[in-house]
């Protein structure tokens, strides 16, 4: 049993895995292939991928994989604008609960390489589909038909190639799983996203996702009270305060510090300061503004929600921050950008030191993607290359 180290994936990663079990090795055998399942990385640390569950987000440090099972982590060769990292990331969160078809994902490879004319009209979801579906939202075909091809066409796409060396990671006897004494809180969105749409459902049978509930609530109003009683029912509405208590060394420093020790600053850099919660900003902002225009009790809810939401997020930033404050990890400074051009940039660190850091192309792209700019507030690794000039090894914008 191993897990699969998140130094190296990076937002629109293509996972592609297998498993031991009797279907995995169907699909296998029916494609040639040494895996049987592909997912979506729209974080560095969590993936979204169609199984029998639906369609649904997972913590990469729960998943465990068997040492027997291959696994492949590919990228896009070409480098992928903010806006199209945007799009393909929205498309496979806006399918989030969206049912699992198992005779469309049997008859795929088929379809793909023509041995059927034609496949059935495309309903509902699959694990290939949905990653192939999501780059063809952003204009970018992975394959000939993105409705219909299989996790081998999804390795053998021209446009991906495998990332190296993705340190896969044994535990030794003093490693602690994530999984191990708490719960899973992935598991309980699951459940009761899936208890929440299977009462939806028996309202109107085509809802397959959360933004379907809107849709049909904004058409059909007079079940805002039944819509409602299933967000309550379900137990979605109270799940994010239940982690909330669950997790309470998110929020404090000396509890960070405490409970994730020598570990504490790159958790801090690479999942609190790092982790896109954009989405839901954009949620609660959503809401406010169907509260204001339906005055339906059922978005109130869902307003209510974000507003919570949010608010945690900006104390685990926060709480990120002292936490780096109090160790003050000697490679990493925080600091202002003063001066940027198309070589180079000064950043002016909170002891007054300007420190000089020299561009590459990759860099650039990356200042561009994150909207770098003058008076710009980041924390960032730097390598010292000598004559007092300094390289990004890894940077967060803070501001």
């Amino acid at each position: 049993m191993y897990y699969l180290n998140t130094e190296k994936t990076d937002v629109c990663d293509v996972l592609l895995t297998t498993t031991t079990h009797w279907q995995s090795g169907a699909i296998r055998l029916g494609t040639g292939s040494d895996i049987s399942h592909a997912s979506l990385l729209v974080d560095p640390h969590v993936l979204i991928d169609s199984t029998k569950e639906g369609v649904q987000s997972r913590n990469i440090h729960r998943i465990e994989y068997d040492d027997k099972c291959s696994i492949h982590l590919m990228r896009l060769k070409e480098f992928l604008s903010v806006e199209q990292k945007r799009l393909i990331v929205n498309f496979v969160r806006s399918k989030i609960a969206m049912r699992y078809n198992t005779f469309q994902a049997f008859v795929s490879g088929a379809v793909q390489h023509g041995l059927l004319k034609n496949g059935p009209k495309e309903e509902r979801m699959f694990c290939s589909r949905l990653v192939a579906e999501a780059f063809a939202s952003a204009g970018i075909k992975l394959v000939e038909n993105p409705v219909y091809c299989t996790p081998e066409d999804l390795l053998q796409s021209p446009l991906l190639e495998e990332i190296d060396d993705i340190s896969l990671f044994v535990p030794n006897d003093n490693f602690i799983s994530v999984n191990h004494g708490q719960r899973n809180f992935d598991q309980d969105m699951k459940d009761r996203t899936n208890h929440l749409l299977n009462t939806v459902r028996k309202i109107c049978p085509k809802i397959e996702t959360l933004n379907d509930i809107d849709w049909f609530l904004i058409q059909n109003q007079q079940y805002d009270a039944d819509i409602l009683k299933a967000f309550v029912e379900s137990g979605y509405l109270s799940l994010e305060n239940e982690i909330f208590e669950a997790t309470q060394y998110l929020y404090n420093p000396d509890a960070f510090i405490a409970y994730f020790q020598s570990d504490s600053v790159k958790h801090c850099v690479d999942v609190s300061l790092k982790e896109d919660y954009s989405r839901h900003y954009i949620n609660k902002n959503c809401y406010e503004r169907y509260v204001k225009q339906y005055h339906l009790k059922t978005f109130e809810a869902l307003k209510n929600l974000y507003e919570i939401i949010t608010e945690h997020v900006e104390a685990r930033f926060e709480c990120a921050l002292e936490v780096l404050d109090i160790l003050k990890p000697q490679d990493y400074v925080l600091g202002q950008v003063t001066s940027l051009d198309q070589t180079s940039c000064s950043l002016k660190k909170w002891d007054g030191d300007l420190t000089q850091i020299t561009l590459n192309s990759k860099l650039i792209k990356i200042i561009d993607e994150k909207n770098i700019n003058e008076n710009s507030v980041i924390y960032a690794k730097l390598i010292d290359e000598g004559n007092g000039c300094f390289a990004f090894d890894d940077f967060i914008k803070l501001n």
